[in-house]
């Protein structure tokens, strides 16, 4: 709980830190694998994002987190298309996973396909109505599509 509360704040240093504390205890603890998964990414740990994704496929190759962890590996590497395709794979083992959804939104956006991007934000925001993560992104991407009175109405609705 400690790492979410963390990573919400956008504290990657800490967030890492007790990810890693929670593997220490527990190696397959999945409690915050997706929190861990994306501290790596965000803060550009290629390597050790890729000796996770490599445990969790070997551990657990039907489970959406090990092929969220190829794509955030292959999202943080620049190559969209590959992360793409395992973020697709990810939603599809877990259709209920909005951080797979998030990601998936995300390579696209990377990419400029704005309404794959926004589909995936609001599919995400689908699955949880009271999350505010998929606002943000759906603020973001109308920010960077230069849509502004969209983008204003998404972020404030993300911060309430």
């Amino acid at each position: 709980l400690a790492a979410i509360h963390a990573y919400a704040k956008y504290d990657l240093p800490l967030t890492l830190s007790y990810c890693q504390l929670l593997e220490k205890a527990d190696l397959y603890c999945q409690n915050a694998a997706y929190v861990h998964i994306s501290a790596l990414a965000s803060l550009g740990y290629k390597r050790p994002l890729f000796q996770l994704a490599h445990r969790l496929v070997d551990s657990s190759p039907k489970a959406a987190k090990s092929w969220y962890a190829v794509g955030s590996y292959y999202y943080a590497c620049g190559r969209y298309d590959l992360a793409q395709r395992h973020f697709c794979r990810a939603a599809r083992l877990d259709p209920r996973s909005s951080e797979c959804w998030i990601a998936f939104g995300c390579s696209f956006a990377a990419c400029d396909e704005s309404d794959q991007a926004l589909a995936s934000y609001r599919a995400a925001s689908r699955l949880n109505p009271g999350d505010h993560y998929p606002l943000l992104y759906m603020g973001m991407e109308y920010v960077r599509t230069n849509h502004l009175s969209l983008a204003s109405h998404f972020l404030k609705s993300a911060w309430r």
